[in-house]
């Protein structure tokens, strides 16, 4: 699979991993999907702009199983990227989070990752950085 299409699906389909969770729909041992995929050193930047590192994020979407109401839904869209090296990817792309009550939030996110034969779809998330789309 092209670098770009299996960044692209790795994308679509944590997300689909962080819906089913986050919405109660997932089983306690599909979290190892998440954990599987995250580098050892992984680093997500929210949009206040804290950095969560990977066992304080797995922590928190661990702890959050069920918190956002079955109407949770998240979608990804605009997915673009660019080979840093022939190992490291950049990836931008929008995530759409539909809230309960038709609330809805919106965030631009730029993210490197790496090739990992072990994974999914060949690579592993290294760095994620979010920002806010008004």
């Amino acid at each position: 699979m092209p670098a770009h299409q299996a960044c692209k699906a790795e994308i679509e389909d944590l997300h689909a991993f962080f819906e089913a969770w986050l919405a109660g729909r997932a089983e306690s041992d599909d979290f190892g999907r998440c954990e599987g995929v995250l580098g050892p050193d992984f680093e997500l930047v929210v949009p206040s702009g804290d950095v969560l590192g990977r066992a304080r994020l797995l922590a928190g979407v661990r702890a959050e199983k069920g918190g956002r109401g079955s109407e949770f839904r998240i979608s990804t869209r605009a997915v673009r990227s660019r080979a840093l090296s022939d190992e490291l990817r950049l990836v931008v792309y929008e995530e759409h989070q539909h809230l309960s009550g038709g609330r809805t939030n919106q965030r631009l996110s730029s993210a490197i990752f790496r090739s990992r034969d072990d994974t999914p779809h060949g690579v592993e998330w290294l760095h994620v950085h979010e920002t806010w789309i008004p």
